[in-house]
């Protein structure tokens, strides 16, 4: 009932036409220092103000104040997401898995990325979601983007959950392109 709960509400919540929010994005000194692949491009997107966007936000959208998933995410990212998350649902524009798999394979890895599980984690319930590690893993100056090895744990209940996240920078602001999940 929870389940069915949660994905009514985030349902309800991406018909919702809201603006990109702007969060603040803040340098810090203090941040671990990052392991980028040799060999990878000099990037214009500054690494360690986006690790501690992601940080932050993911902090943030489990903290009770639930950012919007929609102003996060691209808009592809946020639409494939919610197609993932109500796959096979008895929900109005749900997909079946044989439909979510045709209109997604060409542009997502299917084998890391489950159906019918939440947002950054896959578990229903959670406590307190720290992030745990960030490493910064590729950065891809053409494409304008980094991915960042992150160890997402929740505290309360004893899990970790093994993401690579991408992040894209766009008009200034950056979002998340994609969520590998390997647990």
């Amino acid at each position: 009932m929870r389940t069915l709960l949660f994905f009514l509400s985030l349902t309800i919540l991406s018909c919702q036409q809201t603006p990109k929010s702007s969060f603040n994005l803040v340098s810090s000194s203090s941040l671990d220092s990052t392991l980028i692949k040799e060999n990878t491009p000099v990037s214009a997107i500054d690494t360690n103000r986006a690790k501690e966007w992601l940080r932050n936000t993911i902090i943030q959208f489990f903290d009770g104040n639930n950012t919007d998933m929609q102003s996060i995410t691209t808009s592809e990212y946020y639409e494939f997401k919610m197609d993932a998350m109500n796959v096979d649902l008895d929900v109005e524009g749900s997909l079946t898995e044989v439909a979510f798999k045709k209109k997604w394979k060409d542009k997502f890895n299917l084998q890391l990325h489950p159906t019918q599980v939440g947002f950054l984690i896959s578990g229903q319930d959670w406590g307190n979601i720290q992030v745990a590690e960030m490493i910064t893993k590729n950065v891809d100056a053409e494409k304008q983007t980094i991915t960042f090895k992150t160890l997402i744990r929740d505290e309360e209940f004893n899990v970790e959950y093994d993401r690579d996240i991408v992040l894209i920078e766009q008009d200034g602001q950056y979002l998340i392109k994609d969520v590998l999940e390997y647990d």
